[in-house]
């Protein structure tokens, strides 16, 4: 039996598998996502963006530092831990990313293994976007018929995502 989370919970992961498959469009996301992929580049690449917008030491001139007050070690000390927190934030959020493209890349699978028009019915609505009107006109079905096809489908993609998760 399919209780109401679980299908609020699966229509939910179906109107995110668009932007989950391809992207946010998110400049921030994107930019993240190429920065992690250069590896030889993403120390110096890191250290210049921490430098220049995060980092609370701003001062490289020891002729700027108030005497007595501290020596550059301090300064230092203070962007090399803040440089440390900002890369493994970077990394959590590449990783987080990762993990939900796996996701919804196996969501897509096992909506597609759905018979034809159960399959249909998703990969318009969810994946492509379309209205429900556009989705019943290029797959020639009534209103009613939409709607059945569309519940039956998510009802029965609840049941192949758990049967995918038990095989794990």
């Amino acid at each position: 039996m399919i209780n109401k989370e679980e299908y609020k919970t699966m229509v939910q992961r179906l109107k995110n598998l668009n932007k989950d498959l391809n992207g946010s469009g998110d400049d921030e996301t994107d930019f993240f996502v190429k920065l992690c992929r250069l590896y030889e580049d993403k120390k110096v690449n890191l250290m210049e963006i921490y430098a220049k917008y995060y980092s609370g030491a701003k001062v490289t001139d020891t002729a700027y530092i108030p005497a007595g007050t501290s020596d550059m070690s301090d300064y230092m000390i203070h962007f090399s831990e803040g440089y440390d927190i900002f890369v493994k934030k970077i990394e959590k959020h590449y990783a987080e990313i990762v993990q939900k493209r796996k996701e919804a890349m196996r969501l897509f699978t096992c909506m597609v293994s759905l018979p034809l028009n159960m399959s249909a019915v998703l990969y318009l609505t969810y994946f492509k976007c379309l209205d429900p009107e556009e989705v019943r006109v290029q797959l020639f079905m009534s209103r009613s018929t939409y709607y059945r096809i569309k519940q039956k489908a998510i009802q029965m993609l609840i049941v192949r995502c758990r049967e995918q998760e038990a095989n794990k």
